[in-house]
């Protein structure tokens, strides 16, 4: 059977491209996915453990350091150089670029990570060296000087390493000199790395070390050092396996998209075969015999399909990681993962071809041998398909109805098994819908002409068909554009609650020797504003108020200004009625109370509100006047829209103020989140836009064995004056038609479903502020694609088609 079915792809090829095509994309999905994670992990994993990369021992004193330790591991017989992890982190700034560095003294050279590209290590107190990649972020070479954020100290650059700039971990190098400024000596390492001498047995020496750190230092403990480095890598791989699972829910979905291709090419194949089924048929062949020898077609096919896809997941990993810099600590190949993710390859291509094969394989030799197909292979869904499909129809609107109309901690379950049932019916009801489309879009196409009306008309001759491969890109586009509306309103709700949680950027507060407000200089204001990145600034006046009698809390009091709300992104509403306290603070108090301070005090209404931080309150400016008399402007209070430069901008300000402890806020923090959003936005439309692609190999191949089956059409009408452009024109109006009828239905899914699923999430989570948002240029450029490549994947059939001659295409029979 699998020499047969061989014969029978060699001979064929087009017949099984885009099946192959399908199921190597998807296993490149599944196998990419694996090998980036892992490969990401590793690194990461040998990034957080630079000192210890080349040691062969690690001995740790468990954050507790132990004079005169070094001594005790240097008399261990076999140990050869004992070297303490000495590090530190800084922030080094460069004109407006800042960068977080992990700093360590350079080993001695047994014991070093890294290779010099240029320059040399640094050994004076204001010499740092450089990974390459971190020079270039801050624009600096050998020479120039770098300045540590928050002081006057400059480091000139002597030297430029290899090493890449992580996404975590970004490198530099430092001195011994430059640590002892700080206080730093060799007693003060709690962590050693060692080297053994040549031909040292490392398991002897292991227990030699830990028996004599027992007697003179019981508090610290020697290890493997590769022990300790794949311990790290396990803990950062257990981290990134949820990452994982996440790729492989998306992978999942080009997997169903891949199936439903690969069902709709065995059926088309499977028609232009009837011939041959009823001639094996006819020489005695069984139906079981027949139906073996197709899927073993399937079996072999998905073979080809995951061994390419399995090595285009590879290089596409392999790219990914050069990128990111990852390969740089080398490729990891999680054999395991990759081999089930070509299992499921070919389990994939053999259980889609199962239904097509055993309808294709039922009839009679007879039957089979007749040119046409038969009436149940035109007919229509039957009223049972009807039945089930409006059942489960309704019982997904009534079970989403039933999602979003109470809270409920389950709400997004519900709303997932409601979309589940809505897209099964949708889907298996599609030869119910889609024909029925096809025919009122094809009225307005009719009217531009002939070539046209013979689109049309071809697409509606076989709406099973038109049907299939519509619901392939149907299923596609909506997953698509749900999780882009899903992520998009998750993004628009989360930096909502950011601009609510976190109101204020950053806050520059000036206080005198005795701790009371004081006038923020007018340079420093200036200079505040001019930080690249900040848009807008206000000035607050302040004092100190005691809020309640006798032990009431002291606090330094506000005054609102006009700009507020502009600074903030917030409304904040502030009458002579009210005072404002911190949420966790005004549960604590109560409902109203006296603010009292040196100028007299105002019985007020407590409102809790996360303007305020911890240790201050605000009231309306006529109320501050008479608290507090000649209240000065102590407090700014700075916007900066943009968080991507959240570092920089930092500690921009914090020069500007002189004193990071005069500056506070949530900048960096919700950063972080925005951050995370954004990578999210991102890796779901890469994810599925996959799906979309496999989706367009299934309109491609349709209109590919379309003409394959339409050959003896295409040279009647060649042969009756169509042109050869003519021909091709058609075969792309046809693509467009059931390219349209997927997009159209799969937007109108995927934005009610992404509705859905943010509203349940509202229920599920308590929130009723759930913003309901969609990313229109990514969305509309998501489906302009779609539609632009179902154009383009009409071009290679209708090639073929027109360069055929007529009378040769007449001949074939």
């Amino acid at each position: 059977m699998l020499r047969q079915a061989w014969s029978e792809v060699r001979r064929h090829p087009g017949r099984f491209i885009s099946t192959m095509l399908a199921i190597a994309i998807s296993v490149a999905f599944l196998a990419g996915s694996s090998v980036l994670v892992a490969t990401e992990a590793q690194a990461q994993g040998k990034a957080a453990n630079l000192a210890i990369a080349k040691a062969d021992l690690v001995v740790s004193a468990k954050d507790e350091p132990v004079p005169g330790l070094a001594a005790v591991i240097a008399r261990v017989p076999g140990v050869g150089i004992v070297n303490p992890v000495a590090a530190s982190s800084e922030v080094v700034t460069n004109g407006a670029v800042s960068q977080l560095l992990q700093l360590f003294v350079p080993p001695p050279e047994p014991l070093r990570w890294s290779k010099l590209v240029d320059g040399r290590w640094p050994t004076g107190a204001d010499d740092i060296a450089l990974s390459s990649a971190v020079a270039r972020s801050l624009n600096v070479g050998i020479g120039q000087s770098i300045r540590v954020a928050g002081r006057d100290t400059k480091l000139t650059v002597v030297g430029l390493t290899d090493e890449p700039a992580g996404m975590f971990v970004k490198t530099g190098y430092t001195s011994m000199a430059r640590l002892s400024q700080d206080g730093w000596t060799e007693d003060s390492a709690v962590e050693w790395a060692i080297s053994l001498v040549p031909g040292a047995n490392l398991d002897q020496v292991l227990d030699a070390l830990n028996a004599e750190l027992a007697t003179a230092a019981p508090k610290a403990k020697a290890e493997s050092a590769q022990v300790v480095r794949d311990r790290q890598a396990s803990r950062v791989a257990g981290d990134m396996d949820a990452f994982n699972v996440v790729l492989w829910v998306g992978a999942a979905a080009s997997v169903v998209v891949g199936m439903i291709t690969i069902a709709n090419t065995f059926t088309i194949t499977l028609a232009q075969r009837r011939r041959q089924i009823g001639l094996l048929r006819a020489v005695g062949a069984s139906a079981a015999q027949v139906r073996t020898r197709f899927l073993a077609e399937a079996a072999l096919l998905g073979v080809i399909g995951s061994l390419i896809g399995t090595l285009a997941g590879i290089g596409i990993a392999v790219g990914i990681t050069a990128w990111s810099t990852a390969l740089y600590w080398g490729l990891a190949l999680p054999w395991p993962r990759m081999a089930l993710a070509f299992g499921i390859g070919v389990l994939v291509a053999v259980v889609a071809a199962i239904v097509p094969v055993m309808r294709g394989t039922k009839v009679a030799p007879v039957e089979a041998l007749q040119p046409e197909l038969s009436v149940d292979e035109r007919k229509r869904a039957g009223v049972v398909r009807a039945v089930i499909c409006g059942l489960l129809f309704v019982a997904g609107l009534g079970l989403a109805a039933f999602s979003v109309s109470r809270s409920d901690p389950n709400a997004l379950i519900y709303a997932i098994g409601a979309a589940t049932l809505i897209s099964l019916g949708v889907l298996f009801g599609g030869s119910l819908f889609v024909p029925g489309l096809l025919r009122l879009l094809g009225r307005g196409v009719r009217r531009f002409g002939t070539v046209p009306l013979l689109a049309a008309n071809n697409t509606e001759r076989n709406p099973r068909r038109a049907t299939a491969t519509a619901t392939a890109l149907m299923l596609a586009v909506g997953l698509v554009v749900t999780m882009q509306v899903t992520t998009a309103s998750l993004r628009a709700s989360v930096l909502g609650e950011l601009e609510v949680r976190f109101p204020v950027d950053l806050q520059v507060a000036w206080r005198d020797g005795d701790g009371n407000p004081t006038t923020v200089p007018a340079d420093v204001r200036q200079q505040l504003a001019a930080v690249s990145g900040v848009t807008d600034t206000v000035e607050l006046s302040a004092g100190l108020a005691q809020l309640g009698q006798n032990d009431g809390r002291q606090v330094t009091l506000l005054g609102a200004a006009p700009k507020v709300p502009s600074v903030v992104g917030v409304p904040v509403a502030v009458d002579d009625q009210r005072v404002l306290v911190p949420p966790s603070m005004a549960k604590e108090l109560p409902a109203n109370l006296e603010v009292k301070g040196s100028s007299g005090s105002v019985k007020l209404q407590v409102v809790g509100s996360k303007v305020v931080a911890d240790g201050q309150a605000m009231v309306s400016a006529a109320n501050l006047t008479k608290i507090t008399k000649a209240a000065p402007a102590a407090v700014v209070w700075l916007s900066v829209p943009d968080r991507s430069q959240a570092l920089s901008v930092l500690v921009g300000v914090n020069e500007a103020a002189g004193d990071q402890n005069r500056v506070t806020g949530s900048l960096v923090e919700a950063s972080a989140y925005e951050s995370v959003m954004n990578l999210l936005v991102a890796i779901t439309t890469g994810l599925l836009g996959v799906a979309v692609v496999i989706a367009l190999i299934g309109v491609s191949n349709t209109l590919g064995l379309s003409v394959l089956e339409r050959t003896r059409e295409s040279g009647l009408l060649r042969a009756l004056g169509l042109q050869a452009t003519s021909l091709r024109a058609m075969l792309t109006i046809e693509a467009l038609e059931v390219a349209v009828i997927g997009v159209l239905v799969g937007t109108v899914a995927g934005a009610g479903f992404g509705w859905l699923a943010i509203a349940a999430l509202g229920r599920a989570s308590g929130i009723d502020e759930i913003s309901y948002a969609i990313d229109g240029p990514q969305t509309l450029g998501m489906l302009a694609i779609a539609v632009l490549a179902a154009a383009l994947a009409s071009y290679l059939p209708g090639r073929r088609a027109a360069k055929t001659a007529p009378t040769e295409a007449l001949a074939e029979l």
